[in-house]
């Protein structure tokens, strides 16, 4: 999923649907999860509750990877639909997330 940002702020993704985990396989991470934020290189595990807004990007200076994992089952359908779409937009974007029960908020401060 691409973090978006604005003019410098960050934003969350707030999404109702169940429980994320964020595992590092390669790269560092910087991780905000309600008012929880760490920053990590492999081996980092972070865990998102349902209903707390969390957000990731990639702070290194290279390419990472993350591998996710969602409970309960159903969010692999917001990941389907992202990777048919063959024009992506913010706007095509917020679309998608809305259907799929994904918000975006903007981080405090």
């Amino acid at each position: 999923m691409t973090h978006w940002g604005s003019r410098g702020r960050n934003f969350y993704r707030f999404g109702a649907l169940g429980i994320f985990s964020h595992y590092v396989l390669e790269g560092e991470f910087e991780f905000v999860c309600g008012e929880d934020r760490v920053t990590g290189g492999p081996g980092t595990f972070v865990y998102a509750t349902r209903g707390v807004p969390h957000r990731y990007r990639n702070v290194g200076p290279s390419t990472g990877r993350l591998l996710f994992t969602f409970t309960p089952a159903g969010i692999e359908a917001f990941f389907t639909e992202l990777g048919n779409e063959p024009n992506l937009t913010r706007e095509r974007l917020g679309e998608i997330m809305r259907a799929h029960g994904i918000t975006l908020v903007q981080e405090p401060g």
